[in-house]
């Protein structure tokens, strides 16, 4: 904690000696959840993130940029006996943007936006996520260098990830339910192990990419963009080996392991008369050891997406379609999965804020979630959403059935 906030006032104080103008903010949120099936209240973690951000140099023509960021929580569950409380800090974003020329330098901990589309984002993968809640993620933001050249009519972004991080993953309630590991009959298991292979800080484990994108004056507008990235999965793939230790026994060892990959993706939106906009996305990845051609079973997967975006009587309204194909041994045993998103919004005025998701799974599973924000006065905010989900366990949202979930948060920000 005093590193972090060492760092942040050294910055601000390396900052003020030069003509940059400087801005500090934050947030300071909490509420309540309610799990509706289990009628039980669920304390949400009270929230505190704060910062700096500004320029150095003129503050006409900056030669730099910054932020610094820090995440306070404080999380309050009871215990079996009496109420136990977890305290945690962290570095948010904290970065330095170097101005030269047609080249932009960017050095820290970053979030990186690649793509077009909105509910999904198939080449938006450069930062791990907080899955704490899977259907509302949140990007992490994680150490990279950046360099970006901004040209006439295109930009060309590449980032270098030297440490590995892991997404946040939700808890055992949000996880899909696996099938306990069975031994073979007359076989007796003495242990059952569980290993997790994580990618070490080696340059061998370096993850890079890059995307490179372009707008061209057609009709109102068409962006165009082509990416590249070579990195290491941050959710975890399970895969169950035994050993025999004697006649009639053996142990069984559960490895948790991070898939090395390659994808190569591709994005576009279309502004059309009228305020129509048409958004597409298309990713395909590769593990490590597969043929981009013709991929061993389970060495391929892709995604594509559809979707468009219009505005009339005053609601937004977003509507997409993907498509998930993952290698099988055969072409009978590649899977297809077909998902469409439909996401409304509206302001009534300027303090009420309406919007609502909701998901169909064409396996039979669908969820719905609104949300209704209103601005109580300058900086201060009340806001209560809702999760319902629908479908037979095992399907996409099905398996979340019993996870009905209502929120209320309040926050103030400064």
């Amino acid at each position: 904690m005093k590193t972090i906030l060492s760092f942040l006032l050294g910055l601000s104080l390396a900052a003020g000696s030069f003509l940059g103008a400087q801005e500090f903010a934050g947030t300071l949120s909490s509420g309540l959840g309610w799990w509706v099936q289990g009628h039980s209240i669920l304390p949400t973690a009270v929230l505190f993130e704060s910062g700096i951000k500004g320029t150095l140099g003129d503050g006409a023509n900056p030669a730099a940029q910054y932020l610094a960021r820090v995440r306070v929580g404080f999380d309050s569950t009871p215990g079996s006996a009496s109420p136990t409380a977890a305290t945690s800090m962290a570095l948010d974003e904290a970065w330095i943007k170097v101005f030269l020329g047609p080249l932009d330098f960017c050095l820290g901990n970053q979030v990186v936006a690649w793509g077009a589309t909105d509910a999904f984002a198939p080449i938006d993968i450069v930062n791990p996520l907080d899955l704490s809640l899977p259907v509302a993620s949140r990007k992490l933001p994680t150490a990279m260098g950046r360099v970006i050249l901004n040209g006439q009519g295109f930009s060309l972004d590449l980032v270098a990830l030297p440490v590995w991080a892991a997404s946040l993953l939700p808890d055992t309630r949000w996880q899909t339910a696996t099938a306990s590991f069975t031994p073979p009959t007359g076989i007796v298991v003495d242990s059952r192990n569980v290993v997790t292979d994580t990618p070490q800080a080696i340059w061998d484990n370096t993850q890079y990419g890059g995307r490179l994108a372009a707008s061209l004056e057609v009709f109102q507008g068409w962006d165009l963009g082509f990416s590249y990235f070579h990195g290491i999965a941050t959710t975890p793939t399970a895969s169950t080996a035994m050993q025999v230790v004697s006649p009639g026994h053996v142990t069984v060892t559960v490895t948790k392991s991070f898939d090395r990959y390659s994808l190569l993706g591709f994005d576009t939106a279309l502004a059309l008369e009228g305020g129509l906009l048409l958004k597409g996305e298309a990713a395909y990845r590769l593990l490590d050891g597969g043929d981009w051609l013709e991929p061993a079973a389970g060495l391929a997967s892709a995604t594509g997406v559809g979707g468009l975006e219009y505005r009339i009587a005053g609601i937004k309204a977003i509507g997409e379609f993907a498509l998930d194909w993952a290698k099988g041994a055969t072409s009978a045993d590649d899977s297809l999965d077909k998902t469409l998103i439909v996401a409304l919004s509206a302001d009534p005025d300027s303090s009420l804020s309406l919007k609502l998701r909701a998901g169909y799974s064409f396996d039979g599973s669908y969820f719905a979630s609104p949300e209704m924000a209103y601005t109580i006065t300058d900086g201060l905010k009340a806001s209560l959403s809702g999760y319902a989900f629908f479908g037979e366990t095992g399907t996409r949202f099905g398996e979340w059935k019993d996870n009905d979930l209502a929120e209320f948060k309040l926050s103030y920000s400064f």
